[in-house]
C-alpha cells in the first residue's frame, strides 16, 4: 500500500471539522457504545482508511485507539483528536494550495496582458 496523501488530509479534516467535538469513528459495519460521530466513509475503502488513521497515529499527526477485527469482519479506529503536528500538517498543506493558487492567478493575469 502506498500513502495517499489526499486520505490523509481528509482523514485529518474530518477529525478537525467534528462540529460536535467528539471522537471520530472510522469504521464499516461496526458500532461504537461511546459518544462519537460515525464518519461517511464515501469513495474511500475502508481497509485504507484503517490503514492510513494508523499511519498518521504512530506520525504523531491524530490521537487514535484501535479496534481489533471485528467478527463482521471490519477494522475500526477512532480518533479523539489532532495533535499540534497534526494541525500543522493541515496549516502547512493549505498553504502550499494557497501558493499554488496565487502563482495560477499571477500567471492567467499575465497571459491576459
Amino acid at each position: 500500500m502506498e500513502r495517499n496523501r489526499d486520505l490523509i488530509i481528509w482523514i485529518l479534516n474530518q477529525v478537525k471539522n467534528c462540529e460536535e467535538n467528539l471522537p471520530v469513528f472510522i469504521s464499516k459495519g461496526t458500532q461504537y457504545g461511546g459518544a462519537c460521530k460515525m464518519i461517511d466513509v464515501g469513495k474511500y475503502n475502508i481497509h485504507d482508511l484503517y490503514q492510513h488513521a494508523l499511519m498518521i497515529r504512530d506520525d504523531g499527526l491524530i490521537e487514535a485507539k484501535e479496534f481489533e477485527r471485528t467478527s463482521d469482519g471490519y477494522f475500526s479506529v477512532i480518533v479523539y483528536r489532532l495533535t499540534s503536528k497534526g494541525y500543522d500538517f493541515l496549516e502547512i498543506n493549505n498553504n502550499q494550495r494557497k501558493g499554488i493558487s496565487k502563482n495560477s492567478l499571477k500567471r492567467s493575469k499575465n497571459m491576459r496582458s
